[in-house]
């Protein structure tokens, strides 16, 4: 009878064994961040038309980086949960390589399965967005748009100030929509001593080849009023071959 018992509690306890085993397997793998790889970090609110969406940027300072790395590393694992987002966070690391994380808008985010982890207390997100600061691209856009509409033929010293800051603070374009804005305003922002005519072409050099592909893409796009063979127009051919070389 022993014998019996033990032929039918063995197998039951292998099997039991090995579920939990495999259960191990399928829990994430929350991998660290090192706030010294970290080159900078954009948040994103989804709390606006799907269309718009990706104006609606800030970028994180450096003491919130560290202070959301050291977070996400100390987070505690929350399990399987639903939740629609409300924010994306992407980390972009100097070695080029970047991570995507989303949120709602408490304190319960996900990288790359819907497995939450609980960071911070409940206002820890929304917190981190208030606090954070305006993407460089925002700004750039805003001022153009106002160029454009009250068609200057000059800009303010602050208005100019600004561009110039934004887009040395830009460095790495993540949005095809970004580098259609960087051309335009290459081609028709031109008030006196203007930084973009300098600083637009080399950070185009520092995002090929998708810059390359965004210049074709601008040229054939010409707009109705455009001339092929006066510029600004006819200038986006130069900057391509400089961008080719």
């Amino acid at each position: 009878m022993k014998h019996l018992t033990y032929l039918l509690i063995f197998p039951l306890f292998i099997h039991l064994s090995s579920f939990g085993q495999t259960n191990k397997k399928h829990f994430p793998n929350q991998k660290p961040i090192q706030a010294d790889k970290i080159d900078f970090i954009d948040m994103c609110s989804s709390k606006i038309q799907s269309d718009t969406i990706l104006s609606n940027r800030k970028r994180l300072t450096k003491d919130q980086g560290e202070y959301f790395a050291q977070k996400w590393t100390n987070g505690k694992l929350k399990g399987p949960y639903k939740f629609i987002p409300v924010y994306f966070i992407t980390i972009y690391f100097k070695d080029g390589s970047k991570r995507e994380f989303r949120t709602n808008s408490t304190n319960l985010i996900k990288e790359e399965t819907d497995w939450a982890y609980e960071i911070g207390d409940i206002k820890f997100v929304d917190t981190l967005w208030g606090n954070a600061n305006i993407h460089p691209i925002n700004s750039i856009k805003t001022i153009f748009d106002n160029y454009i509409e009250y068609n200057e033929s000059t800009d303010s010293k602050g208005n100019k100030y600004l561009m110039t800051s934004s887009l040395e603070n830009l460095t790495i374009i993540t949005e095809p929509s970004d580098y259609e804005l960087l051309l335009n305003i290459w081609m028709y922002y031109s008030p006196t001593d203007s930084p973009t005519l300098y600083l637009i072409p080399e950070l185009l050099k520092k995002n090929k080849p998708e810059s390359i592909e965004a210049v074709k893409k601008r040229i054939q796009n010409k707009k109705e009023w455009e001339n092929e063979n006066t510029a600004p127009y006819k200038d986006l051919y130069k900057l391509l071959q400089q961008l080719q070389e």
